[in-house]
């Protein structure tokens, strides 16, 4: 086990598309987060600001860590494009992500946003899995809304991958 993680380690750390988005982009957007919002702007969790953002920012870059390890790699190493072929994989999950991103309140506070945008941005994972860290670092207890949002994501996700996969083994007998 310990040989296929320093492997995986090696191999992400050659990889400079993977370095400037893991690393690189998200020193520089909490960076620029905190320039623009300072230290003493308005505070949506009831943290202090550089720790809210801080928190939103991590969230970012665990989503990046799970989107880069998954779709695109699995796509192109073992050309399966189930959904989509490996050329346009890496594009397609940048979309998502700077999605998730945006929508989810991780670069911009969701009360900064309008009631429509706040409703979007509390049913998508990125926003959940931010809130489970903000009341963490707040002392308190989890979210079960947070929770339930996740859970339901992890279904939606395994049965929209099951019927792709059924799909490409049902046109494949064909």
């Amino acid at each position: 086990m310990t040989g296929f993680v320093a492997l995986e380690m090696r191999r992400s750390l050659r990889d400079a598309r993977y370095l400037i988005i893991a690393v690189a982009m998200q020193i520089g957007l909490y960076l620029l987060s905190t320039g623009l919002f300072g230290a003493h702007g308005q505070c949506a969790q009831g943290l202090p600001q550089p720790v809210e953002l801080m928190i939103a920012i991590i969230a970012y870059g665990a989503m990046w860590a799970v989107f880069s390890t998954t779709g695109p790699r699995i796509a192109h190493e073992r050309a399966i494009g189930y959904l989509a072929a490996g050329e346009i994989a890496f594009p397609l999950t940048m979309a998502l992500y700077f999605a998730l991103g945006a929508l989810g309140g991780l670069w911009i506070p969701l009360s900064m946003m309008p009631l429509a945008m706040q409703d979007i941005g509390r049913a998508l994972p990125s926003n959940s899995v931010a809130e489970l860290g903000w009341r963490i670092a707040g002392g308190q207890a989890s979210v079960p809304r947070a929770v339930l949002v996740l859970a339901a994501w992890l279904l939606g996700g395994a049965t929209a991958a099951l019927l792709a996969y059924r799909r490409r083994n049902t046109r494949s007998a064909h």
